[in-house]
């Protein structure tokens, strides 16, 4: 039976770094966040991908995954389009796959570091839609027997093997440096991809994570642009204590 790994969670959860970890095996491809393949392009090749063009032609919606198999030929495809209410759509309308399902979670106060950097402040209802996103993905990953996945852990080799093994491929060394490979998922995070892209020499402006870090799988944390008023609204409305809940 044909699988996909399908992984969901919150926004800026790290999905599109763990979704090119596991499509560095070579029983793998990445898709990234198919639901977006009309309005994102390919994460590596921009916009002109053959394989997604190929893909265009032959996919009928609402079904996303039987052109998804034939233009790139591998029995596992990974899906990070990180939405629990489309996994549930998915198994409805493709039901002929074994789904294998992750639950990707992420310290929340990086959710609102991110937040605050780029809306300049913190509002309880962006807390309420973590937490709240959260169970709704923990219920799903329950009904499928998935696995919850710690992006702080995701450079740890044990992590990587135990993903693996429930999804049912071997594990890899060459999978942690996953920028060594050439994937052709719809576009997520640009910084999973700068390691990518500059790895293969397609970038023209390399992003400021690679060219301070290298290259290397190091997940990026740190709560840096939050003061004390806000650390105080997390706590309030309920993201301190599932926070605990997660083990941060």
């Amino acid at each position: 039976m044909k699988t996909v790994v399908c992984i969901i969670g919150s926004t800026r959860s790290g999905s599109t770094m763990l979704d090119l970890i596991i499509s560095s095996n070579p029983k793998c491809a990445s898709l990234g966040e198919l639901t977006l393949f009309e309005k994102r392009q390919c994460g590596f090749c921009d916009s002109d991908c053959h394989k997604w063009e190929e893909y265009k032609k032959m996919v009928r919606l609402p079904y996303y995954y039987d052109a998804a198999f034939n233009v790139f030929k591998k029995p596992i495809l990974v899906d990070s389009s990180k939405k629990w209410r489309g996994l549930k759509e998915r198994v409805k309308l493709e039901p002929e796959y074994d789904y294998k399902v992750i639950h990707l979670v992420r310290n929340g106060l990086d959710r609102l570091r991110f937040r605050k950097k780029f809306w300049g402040k913190i509002e309880p209802y962006v807390i309420h839609g973590w937490t709240r996103t959260h169970n709704k993905c923990e219920k799903m990953r329950k009904k499928h027997n998935g696995v919850l996945v710690r992006y702080e852990d995701l450079g740890k080799i044990n992590i990587i093997k135990n993903l693996c093994g429930y999804i049912g491929i071997d594990y890899e060394p060459s999978m942690r440096d996953f920028w060594q490979h050439e994937h052709h998922g719809i576009l997520g995070s640009k910084t999973a991809y700068s390691l990518v892209r500059a790895f293969h020499g397609l970038s023209e402006n390399t992003d400021s994570f690679v060219l301070e870090h290298g290259f290397d799988l190091k997940p990026r944390t740190g709560h840096k642009f939050l003061d004390k008023k806000d650390l105080q609204i997390f706590e309030r409305h309920g993201g301190l204590k599932l926070n605990k809940e997660l083990g941060y």
